[in-house]
């Protein structure tokens, strides 16, 4: 069950988001655009092809005095969502209701269907099945914890660290595939690199370690979009 609280004006672009459940990583059904493809698969949210169902009342965090003060000065970004006014419009917020059955995909996007790409996916697992997930966490030293999901061919991992912001060194991470099946190895390895940079924001990026120098014309450590042949070069697919 999904709340929907994304505006059901459609007159007002900006605040008119319809929610629905797609095979489609872009999303924006409504569009008609060259990125909306004629086999895009919907699983909730629409009526037909043409009407979406997955509307309700507008709402939006907006900032104040108090948020906009912990944002400026690099404050926690707990307090500072804490902080944030959360204004709706009048009206109920709908309600989209979905199923999941046997021919479902492991992965759908839920997506706006008036906008691109404002979406994300859903990993859909069936635990009464016989599956291979495995739920892990580890911590690296005393400011970093790492928590991986093995699902079958598939892993995925969060990172979470603190760091000095304050600093103009800028502090970093480095975690990913071994460049061994069988051992810990830096050549060959395919790590994502995440820092802060001095205005406070994160980064993430997918690197590739060719050999143990600075990149260079491609070679060394290097990020993927650097590298001939683009990104995906040792099966790291998605960062955010």
């Amino acid at each position: 069950t999904f709340i929907v609280e994304g505006g059901n004006n459609p007159s007002t672009t900006a605040q008119y988001h319809p929610f629905y459940i797609t095979n489609s990583p872009s999303g924006g059904r409504l569009l008609n655009t060259p990125e909306q493809p004629a086999s895009e698969v919907v699983y909730a949210g629409f009526q037909g092809s043409t009407t979406p169902t997955g509307v309700g009342r507008y709402c939006e965090y907006q900032e104040n005095p108090l948020s906009k003060n912990l944002r400026t000065s690099c404050g926690a970004f707990k307090d500072y969502f804490k902080a944030l006014n959360l204004s709706c419009s009048a009206g109920e917020s709908g309600v989209v209701i979905w199923t999941p059955d046997e021919t479902t995909p492991d992965t759908v996007y839920y997506q706006c269907a008036t906008h691109l790409n404002i979406g994300w996916k859903i990993t859909v697992t069936n635990p009464s099945v016989n599956s291979t997930m495995e739920k892990n966490c580890m911590s690296l030293d005393s400011s970093a914890n790492l928590q991986w999901t093995a699902y079958n061919t598939s892993v995925t991992y969060t990172l979470c660290g603190c760091v000095d912001t304050t600093t103009t060194a800028i502090e970093y991470v480095g975690f990913g595939l071994s460049g061994s099946n069988s051992a810990t190895l830096m050549l060959g390895a395919d790590p994502t690199i995440t820092w802060v940079d001095n205005m406070g924001v994160a980064h993430a990026e997918d690197y590739y370690l060719s050999s143990y120098v600075q990149c260079r014309d491609g070679a060394g450590a290097c990020p993927d979009v650097v590298i001939s042949g683009g990104r995906c070069k040792n099966n790291v697919f998605n960062i955010s």
